[in-house]
């Protein structure tokens, strides 16, 4: 068998009722030229038979199997020093590509380009998520809010290995994030391919579903890159991500929380409206005050918690 082009990285966990829809969107890929690493993270389903019967039909399937659960981020890890190809892409167990033209067009867009990583739209329940900002100023765009998933990029190998940690189980189930904030500092050429790249399933058994979760990630994630956040987006954004932080814990009645991060964001930019109201809102009892937030965001258009 020639080297593969692409290495396509799939870990899974328990994910019997849904992973064969994951690899035959894979397998169903039009590209010539590409291997699928499985991860089966020590599942305890049948999981690993269905894997294994997929195996013996298609021979561009390896699989590993890890000993004990390690989580995505640590199986991403892991399928990544298995990967033969210069140029890799990721999917979930969960999750699929739109269409079998997917990694022709991110490649054929790579190797027009030049570049280290191309970015593409995606589907989440229905709605599209353009991702085409992201091409341009990919440092700044990329700090400032969360927006690619690794299922929407392809990337060379080359720059991957050059990142100290790659994937760190710490910033699970933001992950992906803190992958291309920690990307960034190493100034990737970055391109945009204009498709529709792949289906993000988003139901209750999604990991990033667990708010409380969510927040931990986030918090953990400005705590590791602050000083570089801090230089290029500001303080004003900054107090843009501690209230993000602040809505999440919101949604889970978590008092002490909503209270530290509203009072962060004042502190790092005591000139904005938003963070003086919230801050006022805190110092008088969110709990009481509550009805008047959401009385304002319904003003606002914008969702109450």
């Amino acid at each position: 068998m020639n080297k593969p082009t692409i290495s396509v990285i799939l870990p899974t966990f328990n994910r019997a009722n849904e992973v064969s829809n994951a690899i035959n969107s894979v397998l169903d890929q039009t590209f010539n030229g590409l291997e699928l690493i499985i991860i089966n993270d020590a599942s305890t389903d049948n999981t690993r038979q269905i894997i294994r019967a997929h195996q013996k039909k298609d021979s561009r399937i390896i699989i590993v199997e890890n000993k004990k659960n390690y989580g995505c981020s640590e199986s991403r890890n892991i399928g990544l020093s298995y990967a033969q190809s210069a140029v890799i892409a990721f999917m979930d167990d969960d999750d699929r590509y739109t269409d079998n033209q997917t990694l022709k067009c991110l490649h054929a867009q790579m190797e027009s380009e030049g570049c280290d990583l191309v970015i593409a739209d995606y589907n989440v329940n229905d709605e599209l998520r353009r991702m085409n900002k992201f091409a341009g100023n990919f440092k700044y765009n990329i700090i400032r809010r969360p927006g690619p998933f690794l299922q929407c990029i392809l990337i060379k190998k080359q720059i991957i290995t050059k990142m100290t940690v790659v994937f760190d189980k710490e910033a699970t189930p933001s992950e992906d994030w803190d992958f291309f904030i920690t990307l960034s500092k190493l100034n990737p050429v970055v391109a945009y391919c204009a498709c529709n790249s792949f289906k993000w399933k988003l139901n209750q058994d999604s990991q990033s579903i667990n708010l409380i979760k969510e927040a931990k990630a986030l918090t953990y994630i400005c705590y590791k890159h602050y000083k570089y956040m801090l230089k290029n987006i500001g303080r004003k954004t900054m107090s843009d991500h501690y209230r993000r932080i602040a809505r999440i814990y919101e949604k889970t009645n978590s008092s002490i929380q909503i209270h530290q991060f509203y009072k962060k964001a004042f502190a790092q930019y005591p000139f904005s409206i938003k963070n003086i109201f919230y801050r006022i809102i805190v110092i008088m009892s969110y709990k009481n005050m509550k009805p008047l937030i959401n009385f304002m965001r319904q003003l606002r258009r914008a969702p109450n918690a």
